[in-house]
């Protein structure tokens, strides 16, 4: 009866944690460098805004979402949680200008 009591704490735990989306340190993304090449290291980008000047933006976000244990009790705090967002701007030639 315990190792399954503990065993549904630990699910429940596990399951109170998500975390979605791509963290961007763009620090590793140096000028120049090509709209492939950062795809290629960060992945595919949650939005792409093509801009009349011919630039383009990439945008990274992170969200995530910790629920304690004073979640699933009456009273309690609710989930913590946040989100970071991050934005690459590309020239004309699809090269890395600023972010």
């Amino acid at each position: 009866m315990k190792k399954t009591f503990f065993a549904l704490l630990t699910c429940s735990l596990l399951a109170a944690c998500a975390t979605t989306g791509q963290r961007v340190d763009a620090s590793q993304i140096r000028p120049g460098m090509t709209m492939q090449a950062v795809e290629a290291k960060f992945g595919e980008p949650q939005a792409t805004q093509g801009n009349p000047d011919g630039t383009t933006v990439l945008q990274y976000t992170l969200s995530s979402t910790k629920m304690g244990l004073g979640a699933f009790v009456p009273f309690g705090h609710g989930p913590k949680g946040g989100f970071e967002t991050t934005y690459l701007e590309f020239d004309q030639h699809q090269r890395f200008v600023k972010s």
